[in-house]
């Protein structure tokens, strides 16, 4: 019996340097991985929060726990790992996981909200507006873009218009944004219009 134990021993040994110097040889690429992950679902959340009324505390909080708890998760799964190497690379896939669990938490509250509900408007004051154009010639004027800033129970959102809307940005004082509850209790929004 002891001698088999050895040999086990002995062959998850020489399995664990095997996977050890591969994650050595292409730690570069699982790095690389990581903050192509963690950029994509960065830009993900920040789309979804556009249209989430979520402080963005709250959001930081969602991803850190969630993180933390799968980080724990591997921690557990890791046990047997002897290189600090490794385990370094399994728990840098905790941040990239922990921001999906947070964009499906956020997902999830967006697209079960309840939409066939009549909205409940509500108006909220332009604290920062933005509207320029260059001008190519003395007659003729391209307008980039405009968008408007408000601040909704301590966030500022930035919605964006149409080019067309930059004179209407410029003179308009508050917007109104069309909110729906999501599934998940925080209110959404998917349309708003100046006034």
């Amino acid at each position: 019996m002891k001698r088999k134990k050895k040999k086990k021993n002995r062959y998850s040994q020489a399995n664990n340097t095997v996977t050890e110097d591969a994650a050595k040889r292409f730690w570069p690429y699982l790095i690389m991985v990581v903050v192509f992950f963690v950029v994509v679902f960065l830009y993900l959340l920040t789309e979804l929060r556009k249209k989430t009324i979520i402080s963005s505390g709250l959001c930081i909080s969602l991803c850190a726990v969630a993180s933390i708890v799968i980080a724990l998760c591997i921690y557990a799964k890791t046990q047997d790992v002897r290189s600090r190497f490794l385990k370094c690379i399994y728990y840098s896939y905790s941040l990239p996981l922990g921001m999906v669990a947070c964009w499906l938490f956020l997902l999830i509250n967006y697209m079960f909200a309840d939409w066939n509900s009549a909205p409940r408007c509500r108006e909220y004051k332009i604290t920062f507006r933005h509207s320029y154009h260059i001008s190519y010639r003395p007659h003729y004027a391209v307008r980039l873009h405009c968008y408007a800033e408000i601040e909704v129970e301590g966030d500022t959102k930035v919605l964006t218009f149409p080019e067309n809307h930059g004179d209407i940005v410029e003179i308009s004082d508050s917007v109104v944004l069309k909110q729906h509850r999501g599934a998940f209790g925080f209110d959404v929004f998917n349309d708003y219009y100046l006034k």
